[in-house]
């Protein structure tokens, strides 16, 4: 099945949506945005659109779709991929990078990829592979950890933020200077 999935992406693995889906039992609701998001971070993680902008509204599910399940489905297919998840404070990307992390733990006798057990911390853990996932800040320790994905998410802590010129302008210089240069490989 996960070889079919990879091939013609048909298979609860084609896509992390309809992986999430099938593992929570029909919990995770495939809305019709929730299945065209999925298709778009399969898109990129394979190379066939890897730069995306996603301008939807908050509360969405957008960082359960691109973190809590998109990470351990980029893992599932490709154990080796070291991915990086970026959002306004280290605390909500260690949360999140735990949310991926434990997904996966909790799903491990369906799952092919699998965790080393000396790399498990929250915001930072390791496949057995080679792969895995860090989780910081924006304004975090970026510098020195690769990434084959990089996965952005609310850079800006609301409005204020993202009105203010000084700010915006900061982030963009963070992603010139640190966070671009990070990722290895012409992946996403």
């Amino acid at each position: 099945q996960k070889l079919m999935a990879d091939r013609i992406g048909v298979g609860w693995r084609a896509d992390p949506a309809t992986m999430a889906h099938h593992l929570t039992g029909g919990e995770y609701q495939l809305y019709p945005y929730v299945r065209l998001l999925a298709g778009k971070l399969v898109e990129a993680v394979k190379g066939i659109d890897p730069r995306q902008i996603w301008n939807v509204p908050s509360q969405v599910g957008k960082t359960t779709l691109v973190c809590t399940h998109g990470v351990p489905w980029i893992l599932e297919h490709f154990p080796h991929l070291r991915c990086m998840y970026v959002t306004m404070d280290a605390d909500k990307a260690v949360e999140e990078g735990g949310k991926a992390r434990d997904f996966i733990e909790t799903h491990q006798g369906e799952l092919t990829v699998r965790l080393r057990p000396d790399r498990r911390a929250r915001g930072m853990w390791r496949t057995e592979q080679g792969g895995g996932l860090y989780a910081t800040g924006v304004l975090g320790g970026i510098v020195g950890y690769p990434a084959d994905v990089l996965i952005m998410d609310d850079l800006m802590k609301g409005w204020l933020a993202a009105a203010s010129e000084t700010q915006r302008k900061a982030i963009v210089n963070i992603y010139r200077t640190q966070l671009r240069m990070r990722v290895q490989g012409g992946r996403s």
